[in-house]
């Protein structure tokens, strides 16, 4: 299984693709992704050749189907509007779940320790 974590705001945004045994699989930084900033077509942009690269980066024999990869889920802590990287990602991968969750849940996961928990705290939210 493959699983995607989205971090991006107005300086950056960051992907990594990890396996279900939290082996990290792709780390890829791309340019700013907020409209708040810069116009829509350029987060668009932004967004689409981040994830691509992310894509790119994964192991050949990655689960796929029809040639498409599946990510079985993507985690995203969003809180300025932004071009959404799981509306771009479903151009050229099956997604099977969406989990939103805000900065303060992602921070509690993370301080349980729990398997489910990971900890990015970035940027100025």
């Amino acid at each position: 299984m493959i699983f995607l974590s989205a971090d991006g705001g107005g300086t950056k945004l960051q992907i990594i693709a990890f396996d279900e045994h939290f082996r990290l699989l792709a780390n890829v930084k791309g340019p700013a992704v907020t409209t708040r900033y810069i116009d829509h077509d350029t987060v668009y942009k932004n967004v689409k050749a981040t994830l691509e690269e992310v894509l790119n980066s994964l192991p050949q024999d990655i689960k796929k189907v029809n040639g498409v990869p599946i990510i079985d889920r993507i985690f995203r802590c969003s809180v300025i509007p932004a071009v959404m990287p799981e509306e771009v990602l479903q151009e050229f991968a099956q997604v099977n779940h969406i989990t939103v969750i805000s900065e303060p849940s992602a921070n509690l996961l993370a301080g349980l320790l729990s398997p489910d928990g990971m900890l990015t705290i970035s940027g100025t939210g």
